[in-house]
């Protein structure tokens, strides 16, 4: 009669388990879906870091600026950035790629330009990069201007 309390026990035991599974799963929901067109709009976007100067050291940097992207892989910048204490403006276009998982990749400036990749939100509201060329070690966030008054 010992066994019968114990396989009761053992099957609480495993529903339990299971039952938590379950509901961890579903909490958890479907992974995001992104494409080309998740990242359209203007987005503003700021960023810090430091620069290499080769021999002579690095210097820190910060930059702001406004982007706007067409939602099929291209993209127009203007910002404002000061290295070093030297202050520059520019405007420049480059080309993305958004990933399925909400991973990406862009180049401003063609060949020999800047490198980034990023993590956007499927909704495309946000933008969280990173500088990927070597000698540059920094990093960012772009949040899109939303027009609505929701």
């Amino acid at each position: 009669m010992k066994k019968a309390p114990r396989t009761a026990l053992r099957l609480t035991t495993f529903s339990g388990i299971a039952m938590l599974f379950l509901t961890a799963t579903l909490a958890l929901g479907a992974e995001p879906v992104c494409s080309q067109a998740t990242m359209n709009g203007t987005y503003v976007t700021s960023g810090s870091g430091t620069l290499s100067a080769g021999s002579t050291g690095s210097a820190s940097m910060v930059q702001v600026g406004k982007v706007t992207y067409d939602g099929r892989g291209n993209g127009q910048a203007k910002f404002t950035q000061s290295a070093g204490g030297v202050t520059q403006r520019g405007t420049g276009t480059g080309t993305y790629t958004v990933n399925s998982d909400c991973t990406g990749s862009k180049n401003f400036g063609g060949a020999g330009g800047v490198d980034y990749d990023f993590v956007i939100t499927a909704d495309g509201r946000e933008i969280v990069w990173i500088i990927t060329n070597s000698g540059m070690v920094v990093s960012g966030r772009a949040v899109r201007l939303d027009n609505s008054r929701n």
